[in-house]
């Protein structure tokens, strides 16, 4: 009897100590929904940046791109852009900075702040109000034009493997790369990432919003 207790106590001693070093290893739990955003210019090239300020619209390239990462408990992943979030950062931005764009303007064309009503009528509007507001329009319209174009609908889909504080990505469509993550003690994780031929790696930091 006294050797089947001491059996039986070795085989639960291995069986925990396996399950242990199997849940530290390769199967750590990290799925969920996970939040990172990134200014514009560390998506852009310098020249694409130097083309924004050149032309005054310097706040654009400061606007956050909230990216989305969901890591499923099958160990798939999936890596999208909320375009809507970003859409409506773009038209705040429009909306607080196009009176600054049309001053710089006048200011550049020696125009003073009692002139514009002047000034807009000159242009075919009814005074400096109206001429904020149909530029504020077609900016708009324009920049929603080119988001509709689809070039920020990014979907990225794979798998994903967690060993220690390691995440190895593998995607889907082959095309894509995805550095390889690393686990903080936070519950965060960060991918080194490059958006621009032009750039280094930016290191993005992934928040879960869904514990």
């Amino acid at each position: 009897m006294k050797k089947r207790i001491k059996a039986f106590s070795l085989i639960i001693t291995v069986i925990v100590v396996f399950l242990v070093l199997y849940g530290c290893t390769s199967h750590k739990d990290i799925s969920g929904t996970y939040l990172s955003e990134v200014v514009v210019k560390d998506l852009l090239s310098d020249e694409e940046i130097k083309s924004f300020t050149d032309v005054g619209m310097d706040f654009y390239t400061e606007i956050p791109m909230q990216f989305v990462f969901v890591l499923n408990s099958n160990n798939t992943f999936l890596l999208s852009v909320d375009i809507e979030d970003f859409k409506n950062k773009v038209n705040k931005g429009i909306e607080d900075n196009t009176g600054k764009l049309i001053e710089k303007q006048f200011k550049e064309n020696g125009i003073l702040p009692e002139q514009y009503d002047l000034a807009a009528q000159n242009a075919g509007y009814k005074d400096y109000k109206d001429m904020e507001q149909k530029l504020l329009e077609q900016m708009k319209k324009a920049c929603e034009d080119e988001l509709n174009k689809g070039e920020l609908d990014i979907k990225v889909e794979g798998k994903y493997i967690v060993k220690g504080d390691e995440i190895t990505f593998t995607v889907k469509d082959g095309e894509t790369y995805i550095d390889e993550g690393r686990l903080r003690s936070d519950g965060t994780f960060v991918v080194p990432t490059v958006f621009s031929d032009s750039k280094e790696a930016v290191p993005v930091e992934f928040k879960k919003i869904n514990q």
